[in-house]
C-alpha cells in the first residue's frame, strides 16, 4: 500500500476519527470576521522522527517528508531536533505563543510490565532481593500511571464540558443578590495586582 492510499485510510477510519473529535474543546462562542494573513502558519501538527537513519520532519502542509540529515550511529536524534524546532517557534516570537509539544510514547503501564516480567523470570533461575525490590518499585509506578490516567481523564470531561450555563446562573444569582458588583471589584484588584506582580518578576529578571 503506498502512501496515498495508507493516508486515505487513516483519513476514512471512523475509530480515529471518533478519538479525534473526542478531545475536541466545547466552543460556547463563534467569531466572525478573523481574517488569516496568508504567510500565517495555520495550526496543524509537525512531526519528528528517526526514519532510515535520517532526521524526518513530517509536515501536513508540505509536499512530502523534509529531510533535515544524517543522525549519526548513537547519536541522540531529539538532540539534533531541538533546535529545529526551537528554530520553528522562535520564527514566530513576539507574534504568536500557543506551541503544544507532544512525544509520542509507549504506553509506561506496558513499558514497567514488560520489565516486571522479565525480572520474574530472570528471578525465578536466580533468586536476587534487588530483583524483588526493582518489582515492587515498578508496580508503585503502575499504580501511578493508573492514577494520572485517572485523572487525565476527569481533567478532559471538564476541559470539555459546557460550563457557559452555570456562568450565566451563577451571574444572575449575583446580580439579584447585588453582589455582582463587589464580586467584579473584587476580580479587578486581583487582576491588577497579579499584573503589577508579573512586571515587578520581569523587571528583577531582566
Amino acid at each position: 500500500m503506498d502512501p496515498m492510499l495508507r493516508g486515505q485510510c487513516l483519513n476514512n477510519s471512523d475509530q480515529i476519527r471518533a478519538v479525534h473529535n473526542s478531545f475536541a474543546r466545547n466552543e460556547v462562542f463563534e467569531t466572525f470576521g478573523r481574517k488569516t494573513d496568508k504567510d500565517e502558519d495555520a495550526f496543524h501538527f509537525v512531526g519528528y522522527l528517526p526514519a532510515a537513519g535520517h532526521l524526518v520532519e513530517l509536515d501536513g502542509l508540505a509536499e512530502g517528508p523534509i529531510d533535515h540529515g544524517v543522525v549519526a550511529d548513537g547519536a541522540d536524534w531529539l538532540a539534533m531536533a531541538k533546535p529545529i524546532i526551537e528554530e520553528r517557534m522562535n520564527r514566530y516570537a513576539g507574534k504568536e505563543l500557543r506551541f503544544t509539544l507532544l512525544a509520542v510514547v509507549s504506553d509506561r503501564k506496558l513499558v514497567y510490565t514488560r520489565r516486571i516480567e522479565e525480572l520474574q523470570k530472570k528471578n525465578e533461575s536466580m533468586p536476587s532481593d534487588e530483583a524483588i525490590e526493582e518489582i515492587n518499585q515498578l508496580k508503585e509506578q503502575i499504580e501511578q500511571e493508573k492514577l494520572r490516567d485517572k485523572a487525565n481523564k476527569i481533567e478532559n470531561i471538564r476541559r470539555k464540558h459546557n460550563f457557559l450555563p452555570f456562568i450565566v446562573e451563577l451571574f444572575k444569582v449575583l446580580g439579584d443578590s447585588t453582589k455582582l458588583s463587589s464580586v467584579y471589584e473584587e476580580a479587578a484588584k486581583r487582576g491588577q495586582e497579579r499584573e503589577r506582580r508579573n512586571k515587578r518578576l520581569k523587571t528583577e529578571s531582566a
